[in-house]
């Protein structure tokens, strides 16, 4: 049965549940391995929406990661300061929203996944490491996603899934 749809120039291509189950479990798999997220972690989105933001958001629930939209509408500024905010340590972005990055007004980030076609890396300063998207859920095909410590009891029931600021 098809799950997700992406539409080429003619037609949508799907994938089934299993087949997006298997890329859920293996992002979320690289977020805490080869990201060394924890739970309650935050990540942000900076792209627009794709197939792939709703692969990575359900990757970050499964690893208990908060996810923290970041919209193309956003200044240069406004970006820094939920960046600074969140204390992200992971960036995803496309390459639009690539150059409305300061990294230098965002130290804590030390991570950036690439989601599309990437013309130019080089605002991505040393010490940042940056992923392709691609190269991540190929490195961690076939992972089992991650067993979370604990239990939303164990947090009062309040175990925090998105944050949005406006």
């Amino acid at each position: 049965h098809p799950c997700i749809g992406v539409r080429s120039e003619k037609e949508f291509t799907w994938q089934t549940y299993e087949q997006v189950h298997n890329r859920i479990d293996s992002l979320a798999a690289a977020f805490t391995t080869e990201l060394k997220c924890s739970q309650g972690d935050m990540a942000c989105f900076f792209l627009q929406n794709c197939a792939e933001w709703s692969l990575l958001e359900h990757a970050s629930y499964a690893s208990g990661v908060i996810v923290v939209p970041l919209y193309e509408t956003l200044g240069k500024d406004s970006a820094a300061f939920i960046l600074n905010q969140t204390q992200a340590r992971v960036l995803i972005v496309d390459a639009n929203s690539l150059v409305k990055v300061e990294f230098a007004k965002c130290p804590k980030i030390a991570h950036v996944i690439l989601v599309g076609k990437h013309a130019d890396t080089n605002c991505i300063p040393s010490g940042v490491v940056a992923h392709k998207l691609s190269d991540l859920e190929k490195k961690y095909q076939g992972h089992s996603r991650p067993i979370l410590a604990g239990s939303d009891e164990d947090s009062g029931g309040k175990r925090i899934f998105c944050r949005i600021f406006f």
